[in-house]
């Protein structure tokens, strides 16, 4: 046994125990005092670990021996102070389940219902002592990386271990008496711009590949007894679910493999496109899309090769092509649909029209989601940036807090206020719509935009550019930021988008956007410009603590000025 101590406000000790009947009946008596502990068991060889709490470590420990997963673990460390209480313990316990989860060092045998956000009397005095317990287990190679890193890190933000919102754990049991019930046809999951979409389909896929035993049903509330419940009832009819998580962006989707990888129970293989979708023999029970709005018709497509390939899969599923689209081929290959869908979203012609998802979308198969989980500056920033992109007056004027909006009339100010944002905070990014044409493709050596003497160059990758650090220097497109958190977005409003003051409204040049596959086909300025605004509306919406501006165009800029 080990025991360290921790300079802070108050005492932590972090006691150390082999996870075996003899060592844990030795400290059965001096575990009487040690109330209530968190506690972190774990096997280095097997890198898998469990985290808990619990006012009594004798015999929580004596249970998780007779657990046949958790008894194959080696090592128990007990987390304790004379300052915790059951809150405090709850809440620590919470946050070392969601760290150790992203920290990617130990995959965790912990069901992912019940962690709650905790509010309690002097909960800011335990930061301090979180902090001082993760560094310890840093010291001790348990854990890799700082909590800053961790904050910054995809598998942080996509993990399935969330605490939910009320709106959340509402969502998600409707979800699952849907599919208690086998009930036909899809359901549609509506929410904006960072209300939980992604997280909420990694947090459901989990929920269904979980083994019943990893959840501790004693410190849950009647709303997730009541949720494992129906799980109960689900993997009576059904012992093994075959799961297809479809996300149509390829970026995201390399991603989202990363992070199914480290979750036990998943697997990267479940994260698939939806012309991989059709590759199963048997097809799907369940496929969650992510990103529905993303799925792809008949129309616009990359190339020759794209629409061979598309036909082929119609094919392949006695389908017209013509009247086709990806949709239609997961609704014919899966029993159950599970469609998280954003109409405003949707940023290039081929992607499904609204009016599609428009005739499928009802009261009875759907569910909203409200909360605004991503930007500080909750729904009232979202709404805002919404009325000044379609020329309305904002109902709010710059009432959210701390988050930060910022217009730049220079745009070297603007390229160094987000360099300088990224060397404080990380994760700040210059993205753009598609106004310059995308030379370096051809050419490496050459640059793509210029403004103002200032030369850049598009992303130089179309896989994991926001994560990586040389992509500070560069300009990423909406593909390869869409679906993606910032703690800063830097956001260009190119040459194609300009505003009329006679006529109080946005403008667009289509001649300036040089997206062929995003403009090719469409007859409707009003098409086209509905695609653009959409797309800048996304960009607005990756920033989780500010967004900075710069608009190209002096008109667009001035008019900006007003609400900036």
């Amino acid at each position: 046994m080990s025991i360290e101590n921790v300079t802070s406000k108050f005492q932590i000790d972090i006691n150390t125990f082999a996870f075996n009947r003899h060592s844990i009946n030795n400290f059965q008596e001096s575990a009487e005092d040690l109330w209530p502990i968190v506690y972190f068991i774990e096997d280095s060889k097997k890198q898998e670990a469990y985290v808990g709490e619990s006012t009594d470590a004798y015999r929580r420990m004596t249970n998780h021996l007779q657990n046949p997963i958790r008894k194959d673990l080696s090592k128990v460390h007990l987390i304790s102070s004379k300052s915790f209480n059951k809150s405090a313990t709850l809440d620590i316990e919470s946050r070392l389940i969601k760290y150790i989860a992203a920290d990617g060092h130990f995959k965790l045998q912990n069901g992912n219902a019940g962690l709650t956000v905790h509010n309690y009397f002097q909960k800011d005095k335990y930061e301090d002592a979180f902090e001082q317990i993760w560094k310890k287990l840093k010291d001790k190679k348990l854990v890799k990386n700082n909590l800053k890193t961790i904050i910054n890190s995809d598998l942080f933000k996509y993990s399935p271990y969330k605490s939910l919102t009320h709106d959340q754990l509402d969502s998600v049991i409707k979800i699952v008496e849907n599919i208690k019930i086998k009930k036909e046809g899809a359901l549609f999951i509506i929410g904006g711009a960072g209300t939980g979409k992604t997280v909420l389909g990694t947090y459901l896929t989990k929920l269904l590949k979980s083994d019943l035993s990893a959840f501790d049903f004693d410190n849950l509330d009647d709303n997730y007894i009541n949720l494992l419940k129906i799980i109960q009832e689900i993997y009576k009819q059904e012992q093994n679910l075959e799961i297809g998580f479809v996300v149509p962006q390829q970026s995201l989707r390399q991603t989202l493999k990363k992070v199914f990888k480290y979750v036990k129970g998943l697997s990267s293989k479940m994260v698939i496109s939806a012309n991989d979708v059709v590759k199963k023999k048997d097809g799907y029970d369940l496929i969650i899309v992510d990103e529905a709005h993303r799925l792809r018709r008949r129309r616009n497509l990359p190339g020759g090769f794209a629409y061979k390939a598309f036909d082929n899969t119609c094919k392949k599923l006695s389908l017209n092509p013509e009247t086709t689209d990806e949709l239609d081929w997961i609704l014919k290959c899966s029993k159950q649909q599970i469609l998280f869908y954003d109409s405003t979203q949707s940023i290039k012609p081929t992607d499904i029209k609204s009016e599609k998802f428009s005739s499928l979308i009802n009261q009875k198969n759907s569910i909203k989601l409200k909360s605004q989980l991503r930007v500080l500056g909750g729904n009232d920033y979202i709404n805002y940036v919404n009325d000044i992109l379609l020329c309305k007056n904002p109902q709010t004027i710059n009432k959210w807090g701390k988050y930060n909006l910022k217009l730049h009339h220079n745009f070297i100010d603007f390229v160094n206020d987000i360099k300088n944002l990224n060397s404080q905070h990380e994760l700040c990014r210059m993205i753009s719509g598609y106004a310059w044409k995308w030379e370096t493709k051809l050419n490496k050596q050459n640059h793509d935009i210029e403004i103002e003497g200032i030369k850049l160059k598009w992303n130089t990758t179309d896989v994991d550019w926001i994560n990586k650090p040389s992509s500070i220097e560069e300009v990423g497109c909406i593909h390869t930021s869409q679906g993606y958190d910032l703690n800063y977005g830097g956001i260009i409003f190119g040459r194609e988008i300009d505003y009329d003051p006679i006529k109080n409204e946005i403008i667009i040049n289509k001649d300036l956007y040089f997206d062929v596959n995003g403009k090719k086909s469409i007859q409707s300025e009003d098409e086209l410009k509905n695609y653009i605004i959409n797309i800048y509306k996304t960009m607005m919406y990756r920033g989780i603590k500010g967004t900075s501006v710069y608009a190209y165009n002096k008109n667009l800029r001035d008019y900006f000025n007003r609400f900036f």
